[in-house]
């Protein structure tokens, strides 16, 4: 992050970011994940999103403090792209991995990019 001056992280900005990732969560089609949004500290980025396994739960974070030029909807959209990829991501990671399964979910992340580009 950079050393332009910061400002605290309010609700109205948690429900900015929450508002632009909903409608990027929809245009990728992820709409079966349930994801809850917080306000939390984070030490280098400026939001994170956590996903464990393939529960369809995650949690997005928002950094307590921002520079005051952050674009929500850029930083936003950033995290939904993660959960688009948390499929892939998930198996790439699984200890045994069937090659048919990592070939799914990227078929599954082309088709959703294909509808978008």
């Amino acid at each position: 992050m950079t050393d332009e001056k910061r400002v605290k992280t309010t609700s109205a900005h948690l429900e900015r970011f929450k508002r632009e990732f909903i409608k990027y969560q929809k245009l990728l089609g992820l709409t079966g994940w349930d994801v809850n949004f917080t306000i939390k500290e984070l030490p280098i980025s400026l939001a994170q999103i956590h996903y464990v396994g393939l529960d369809c739960m995650a949690e997005a974070f928002l950094n307590s403090s921002l520079p005051s030029r952050t674009s929500l909807r850029k930083t936003a959209k950033h995290e939904a792209i993660h959960l688009l990829l948390a499929r892939y991501d998930y198996l790439a990671s699984a200890r045994y991995i069937n090659a048919d399964e990592l070939s799914q979910a990227n078929e599954e992340i082309v088709v959703k990019l294909t509808e978008l580009i």
